[in-house]
């Protein structure tokens, strides 16, 4: 089973990313858009990982976020990785407590590293997956995809209190990505 752990958002706050994306989905077409019930701000991804350790992987996880307390966190503008102008995977920033997001996903790393779960090597960006460009896209298009991205206008003011971690299980179907909730770990 493909693992995470990730930040959900309330309806009011996925409404608003879902405005803000809405200005790209109609001059970007080569996107695979994420879909409304799956947005989410990943904090570790785990990968393909044994049944059997689900049950240490929610303990680690619980441990962590009984020494943190609910986080602070808005909605920020558009990005894209690897970057804007070579877009893959279009997004949306978080920002606000992002000391406090940091420090809870650093903590969930080093948590997870004794049950076999190596770091990633680049640096944690929080952020909401908005889309992914399909690889067949064009030069002229991924260049419009880098305009539309420049172009469009920052999110509406949406702030919410991230309150609890939820570890979800990632299969993958032809539309896309289905996420089922297997955990959910309150902080503080």
């Amino acid at each position: 089973m493909r693992l995470f752990l990730a930040i959900d958002m309330p309806a009011p706050t996925k409404d608003a990313a879902l405005a803000a994306r809405r200005p790209l989905e109609a001059a970007s077409p080569p996107v695979r858009w994420s879909a409304p019930e799956g947005l989410h701000l990943t904090l570790v991804f785990l990968g393909e990982t044994d049944e059997a350790l689900l049950g240490p992987v929610g303990q680690a996880a619980r441990a962590v976020a009984a020494r943190h307390q609910p986080i602070a966190l808005q909605l920020d503008g558009h990005g894209a990785f690897p970057s804007t102008s070579s877009p893959q995977v279009l997004w949306l920033g978080v920002g606000g407590g992002i000391a406090a997001l940091r420090a809870l996903q650093a903590d969930l790393v080093r948590a997870l590293q004794p049950l076999g779960f190596e770091p990633e090597q680049r640096a944690y960006a929080p952020h909401i997956t908005l889309g992914r460009v399909h690889r067949e896209a064009a030069p002229a298009q991924l260049a419009q995809i880098a305009r539309d991205l420049a172009s469009a206008p920052p999110p509406a003011p949406a702030d919410w209190l991230a309150s609890h971690i939820t570890l979800y299980e990632s299969q993958t179907q032809p539309h896309g990505p289905h996420y089922s909730e297997r955990d959910t770990i309150a902080l503080g």
